[in-house]
């Protein structure tokens, strides 16, 4: 490393030679890292290659999952979902046990048991883990794409932020072809109550069935909201709403 004393101010690299600047004055040194040539072709960076291959694939399947439920999880997720669901992908991944490494796919992965055993439950929102929300009398029917509350205690079966006045119910199910990248969604109706009353009963169900084939992923949203002056009002603008992956199929 040398100091550069010269008239004219540089930054960057020029002929293998790299300027910056410092407290201190400009400094110069001679160009480092490896080029991505060398990278994409030399065997000693073969395991690179593979790595980078498996994270474009987690990737790339971590936005068609976020893009297939739309404007939920943008309005709804925490500040740290997209860390989590690239973590849960790679265990998706691994869960490819037929594809050498570097060409493993989160398509064979998902259709796994193990794979499936990794996503199911995953809460988009941390902040509101359905578990500690919803604690009984619903049932998911994956055949008929139905969801029915039952005689569900509100305050008890289920539970709502302080301040509170209503709710809403909803169920999203999507087909997401990771092979081709490609999805198709769709709402449910929605079930409304208000928190003060005594007991839920209600069915989520869906117009049409979707057109497309493959797996079918179940959404089920539980949105909080205020009444002031009449009007309803986004709960601290979605803060504590549920959005839980609750099975594939």
């Amino acid at each position: 490393m040398a100091k550069y004393n010269g008239l004219i101010t540089i930054e960057g690299q020029i002929d293998g030679l790299s300027f910056y600047k410092t407290a201190d004055g400009t400094f110069v040194r001679r160009a480092g890292g490896v080029k991505k040539s060398r990278i994409m072709n030399d065997s000693n960076f073969a395991r690179t290659r593979e790595n980078m291959s498996e994270f474009s694939e987690v990737a790339k399947s971590n936005k068609l999952m976020r893009n297939s439920f739309g404007y939920l999880l943008e309005k709804y997720k925490d500040s740290k979902m997209q860390a989590r669901l690239t973590s849960k992908l790679y265990e998706v991944l691994r869960n490819d046990t037929v594809s050498d490494r570097g060409e493993r796919s989160i398509a064979i992965g998902i259709g796994t048991e193990g794979g499936v055993d990794v996503m199911r439950g995953f809460d988009f929102n941390a902040r509101a883990p359905l578990s500690s929300v919803l604690f009984d009398g619903f049932t998911l029917d994956v055949e008929a794409s139905t969801l029915t509350l039952t005689d569900v205690v509100l305050g008890r079966g289920l539970k709502f932020p302080a301040a509170a006045t209503d709710f809403n119910i909803r169920l999203i199910e999507s087909v997401i072809r990771f092979e081709g990248g490609n999805f198709e969604t769709h709402e449910s109706n929605v079930v409304t109550g208000k928190t003060y009353g005594t007991t839920l009963n209600g069915v989520l169900s869906f117009e049409s069935p979707l057109t497309m084939q493959g797996q079918r992923y179940f959404l089920l949203v539980i949105e909080y909201l205020q009444e002031v002056n009449g009007n309803l009002y986004p709960l601290n603008n979605g803060a504590f709403n549920v959005v839980n992956l609750l099975d594939m199929v």
